[in-house]
């Protein structure tokens, strides 16, 4: 049964100070959970409805809560979440190295997670692969926006590069499949020209 005082820790994760409190974060989803339990993260909790938990292999060393998918949708951030939510303790940072031929991006008070992704984005586009956050700097990266139809999403996907797979809906992911054979296309036909 699940009580009212795991519901409120679940929904202080929600906050920054308490996940860096309780140095836990929140996973939500069958494809993000699926893709935690498969780390090497410590899962502690899971909130699973029957469903999920016929279907999927479950750490014994994380508490199991069986819920229905109202109470799920209740308590995380994701209201089309009806399957899982997941809550894993977040790993110690060891000491950044940044080698003398290397370079690495400091953020201060980077707040809007959106703004974050579009650096990380940028950084990773010019070969960046360090960074250094400070403590005020969002600490993750959560996305809402409304869209008009789905190639107005495409566009944004896009830009992500090769670090976004599209899961569903499948109408999505098939756009995006054509998208990037059109892109190769371009290139293989550019690549036969020259000598």
């Amino acid at each position: 049964m699940l009580s009212k005082a795991k519901i409120k820790f679940v929904k202080s994760l929600q906050i920054k100070k308490y996940r860096k409190q309780e140095q836990c974060f929140v996973v939500e989803g069958v494809k993000s959970v699926q893709e935690l339990l498969a780390s090497d993260f410590e899962v502690i909790l899971l909130l699973v409805t029957n469903e999920f938990r016929l279907n999927n292999r479950l750490p014994e060393s994380a508490e199991i809560i069986e819920v229905t998918d109202r109470e799920l949708a209740g308590i995380g951030e994701f209201q089309s979440n009806d399957s899982v939510l997941a809550v894993a303790r977040m790993q110690s940072q060891s000491q950044l190295v940044v080698e003398p031929n290397e370079y690495a991006l400091v953020l201060d008070d980077i707040r809007d997670p959106g703004n974050l992704g579009t650096i990380i984005r940028t950084a990773d586009w010019f070969g960046i692969s360090k960074i250094i956050a400070s403590e005020e700097t969002a600490d993750g990266l959560m996305v809402t926006f409304n869209v008009r139809n789905e190639s107005e999403l495409l566009q944004w996907l896009l830009g992500w590069g090769r670090h976004v797979q599209v899961l569903e809906p499948e109408s999505l992911k098939m756009l995006m499949i054509e998208e990037t054979q059109a892109i190769l296309y371009i290139y293989k036909q550019v690549e036969s020209l020259l000598p």
